[in-house]
């Protein structure tokens, strides 16, 4: 649909065009992640549209399956690094089950591990004799980042219960309390996996299904989940909760 190409190329370039602004305005260095991930949501796109109207070349579609594939990666990103820096705020390192160090290590690592993962499946599935493999190393790498998350959503939740039983408290720097910026993170997450169990389903499917010959399903259940993840942290942004200087509790 090029109608549809061209309203998610603006809306996720609007996204990205505040949060570049909020980005220097709170200083939360850490979100550019995040917004390299809104940018190519728009770039990706963008060359969706021209795949559309040059279906012959294969370069803009290869271009625009990886940069709409990859960006929710560097949405989790932020996301584990944001978690890390709530446990700082709390001061309340050992109620979590991992310390804030260890969480920006353990699942950047391993969100990292899923990006690349992706972007080999995301590029083999388009050559000759190779669609199959590229899916399978595509499916291992969504696999990643669905444990990923459902394992920070274990270690998030269990923090916060923690913390409520123990009666622990934060001061808050910004517009909103810490509690708020969690629910948030729950919010995006919840989108994240919503999009990570579609495309796990859709490329296990073959191409006779309706998830595979239907792009309103992707535009449904990818791209619209992606755009309220990017608009949920336009609305609450870490540098309305975070310190602008960082956190710099001992754990």
């Amino acid at each position: 649909s090029t109608t549809a190409a061209i309203a998610f190329a603006a809306l996720f370039g609007l996204g990205a065009i505040a949060h570049t602004y909020q980005l220097f305005r709170y200083r939360a260095w850490y979100f550019g992640v995040f917004l390299t991930g809104a940018y190519m949501m728009c770039i990706g796109y963008v060359f969706r549209l021209i795949s559309i109207n040059n279906s012959t070349n294969l370069t803009p579609y290869v271009l625009q399956l990886l940069f709409i594939l990859l960006p929710p990666s560097l949405y989790a990103a932020t996301i584990y690094m944001i978690y890390g820096r709530i446990v700082l705020l709390v001061n309340a390192a050992h109620l979590s089950l991992i310390r804030p160090t260890w969480v920006t290590k353990v699942f950047v690592c391993s969100d990292f591990f899923a990006f690349v993962i992706q972007a080999g499946g995301g590029a083999l599935i388009t050559q000759e004799g190779k669609e199959q493999m590229g899916k399978n190393i595509l499916l291992v790498g969504l696999y990643v980042q669905l444990a990923s998350f459902i394992f920070f959503l274990v270690i998030s939740s269990v923090f916060y219960f923690r913390v409520s039983k123990a009666g622990v408290d934060a001061q808050k720097y910004g517009r909103y309390h810490w509690t708020t910026m969690l629910k948030v993170l729950y919010f995006a997450a919840a989108f994240i996996i919503m999009r990570c169990v579609f495309r796990l389903i859709e490329y296990s499917a073959d191409r006779t299904s309706s998830v595979q010959k239907n792009e309103v399903w992707a535009y449904c259940l990818d791209a619209v989940p992606m755009f309220m993840v990017q608009c949920v942290f336009n609305v609450v942004h870490g540098g309305m909760v975070l310190p602008k200087a960082g956190v710099k509790n001992k754990e």
